[in-house]
């Protein structure tokens, strides 16, 4: 395979990724409105409503593994075909602005609209992995967190819940896109649409959108819209 395919497999699999992610857990919400109609009394329910709990933190870390196997896969196939300076992208939010701003004078902070949300989302999935979802003062360094007087919260739970755990997968989403596009100009690599659209005429890749770079929706069956504002998801549009 070509350079130009090897990238946009690894792409158009990460965004299948995501958008099975993304259905799963719309499944959730919709199987658990339905069940709070019933008022059953069941595990499953109860599990879902306790906003705090191991299964929810265990979600939102698959959500960051999607965004870490993307970059360990993508930058690891490039390193092995272009080189790069500095070889891998951390977990840590620091060191991956160094990555992009060292190998590709990316200045994510700047550029990627969704830095910021994303930044967090990171912090909170290391604390889920370090410290089981407590808050605690890496947290609070990492993260620049919008909750109000963190500091009073050390040692509690990071709050969760099932809408910011989609969100956080349409920002893994928008931000694959987004580096697999400023990676395209880099090389200047032009004829990587036609090389996208045709590779996801595959039918493993029945459900992503083949138009996913001109800006629209990435996953044909979720409708899953681009976010192009921090401050929008794609029901505010």
């Amino acid at each position: 395979m070509s350079f130009e395919e090897e990238i946009a497999e690894i792409l158009l699999t990460s965004i299948k990724q995501s958008g099975d992610f993304d259905f799963f857990i719309d499944t959730i919400i919709e199987w658990n409105e339905s069940q709070k109609a019933d008022e059953p009394i069941d595990w499953f329910n109860s599990l879902v409503d306790n906003q705090n709990n191991l299964f929810l933190k265990i979600v939102h870390s698959h959500s960051i593994t999607i965004f870490e196997t993307f970059n360990e896969d993508f930058f690891k196939y490039i390193r092995s075909v272009k080189g790069l300076s500095k070889k891998h992208v951390s977990t840590t939010p620091s060191k991956i602005l160094k990555f992009f701003l060292t190998n590709f004078n990316l200045n994510l902070e700047k550029e990627f609209k969704l830095w910021i949300d994303l930044k967090e989302a990171i912090c909170r999935r290391n604390v889920i992995i370090h410290n089981m979802g407590r808050i605690n003062e890496v947290y609070q360094d990492c993260a620049n967190s919008k909750l109000i007087e963190l500091n009073k919260m050390i040692g509690r739970d990071v709050p969760h819940d099932l809408e910011y755990v989609k969100r956080s997968n349409y920002i893994v989403g928008n931000y694959i896109i987004f580096i697999f596009k400023k990676i395209v100009e880099f090389y200047n690599l032009k004829d990587i649409n036609g090389v996208v659209k045709k590779l996801a005429d595959h039918p493993y890749y029945d459900e992503v959108n083949p138009d996913l770079l001109d800006g629209g929706g990435y996953i044909v069956r979720y409708k899953v819209e681009f976010i192009d504002d921090k401050n929008q998801t794609p029901d505010d549009k």
